[in-house]
């Protein structure tokens, strides 16, 4: 998920960074998680990423996801948890056997002792919602995206 449009593909920056991208020589492109939409966005490299996308490569990403640590309280729910874990695990192994790599993950996570939870970072804006939803709005107008009205109006009224 872009936070702005991508430059125009004769744009000399994107000129530039396409022979890169066809050398192999190309700079990450930097990625933060946002845990709101569940989306990764793109903070640093926009013309990067759409100049390796224009030469049909993979652009190389690097990825900055904040997480918490919060200590895995040993208690009966936690027990019962535990323990449906176990059981969907058998059950999907019966079904598929070639699935052990993926239950091997999942029975490791609901085991550890330590919880990791995503966190996205907000801070105030000066004006409040109304600044928020102008500032949107004006970047919506100039950024070519194109978004149902019937979605617009709910993300922005929501």
């Amino acid at each position: 998920m872009p936070l702005r449009a991508p430059a125009p593909e004769n744009d000399s920056r994107v000129k530039a960074w396409r022979k890169h991208a066809r050398d192999g020589t190309l700079p990450p492109v930097l990625l933060t998680y946002f845990t709101l939409v569940e989306r990764w966005l793109v903070v640093d490299g926009h013309d990067r990423l759409h100049a390796a996308l224009l030469e049909g490569r993979e652009p190389p990403l690097l990825g900055l996801w904040s997480v918490i640590e919060v200590p895995v309280v040993e208690d009966l729910s936690t027990l019962f948890r535990r323990e449906g874990s176990l059981k969907a695990a058998e059950l999907r192994l019966r079904a598929k056997p070639g699935d052990v790599d993926a239950v091997n993950r999942i029975l490791l996570r609901d085991h550890e002792a330590i919880q990791r939870l995503a966190v996205t970072r907000a801070f105030p804006l000066r004006g409040g919602a109304a600044a928020w939803k102008a500032e949107v709005t004006a970047w919506r107008k100039g950024s070519g995206v194109e978004v149902a009205p019937d979605d617009w109006e709910t993300f922005l009224s929501g």
